[in-house]
């Protein structure tokens, strides 16, 4: 999943006759608002995240995630990049599922209510890791780890994450312009 960050030609051309005498600043200035516009946004998109989802401890696991492609003056786009495959259930809310009779549920997204699994999932350790696990069939043998969501699947949630959050970006960008714009001209 990625997220570009852009002005319209119609800005472009706005801001460039606005500073007609400074065509060598007008580059420069949209650069530097779209890069800390794309840093904000970021931000924004890891702390709606987990206020979302129960996934990672710290930021850090979602922002290990992310990687940004800055504007440049000949580019002036800037690329917030989310990448990863689904992620192990244990590095969401996962209680229960230890001793007989304990059921193992998982609370994913904090607006749903948790995913009961039943009399098959559990929690153990094998071969090192230790998390949920359930049952493939009536006996005892096979399991399987439990995987959820990837973290692009959390950040691109156009209805919790990532549509609630483009407005913001979007005005974010509109203020680093113009006070850039006002920068220049000296106001």
């Amino acid at each position: 999943m990625q997220i570009a960050i852009e002005l319209d030609q119609a800005d472009v051309n706005a801001l460039d006759r606005r500073l007609k005498w400074m065509r060598e600043e007008a580059p420069r200035a949209l650069r530097n608002s779209i890069n800390r516009t794309a840093t904000a946004a970021k931000k924004d998109l890891v702390s709606k995240t987990r206020e979302v989802y129960t996934y990672g401890k710290k930021n850090k696991d979602i922002t290990s995630h992310m990687s940004t492609k800055r504007a440049t003056v000949g580019d002036l786009t800037a690329i917030i990049y989310v990448r990863g495959g689904a992620e192990e259930m244990r590095e969401f809310d996962v209680s229960g599922g230890v001793g007989r009779g304990n059921t193992l549920t998982a609370l994913i997204n904090t607006g749903n209510g948790s995913k009961g699994f039943g009399s098959k999932g559990f929690q153990n350790q094998v071969g090192g890791y230790y998390g949920p696990f359930v049952r493939k069939g009536s006996s005892r043998l096979p399991i399987e780890k439990l995987y959820s969501l990837s973290v692009p699947s959390m950040v691109g949630n156009q209805g919790q994450v990532y549509g609630p959050t483009e407005p913001m970006i979007m005005a974010k960008l509109q203020t680093e312009v113009n006070a850039a714009v006002d920068k220049i001209l000296g106001g």
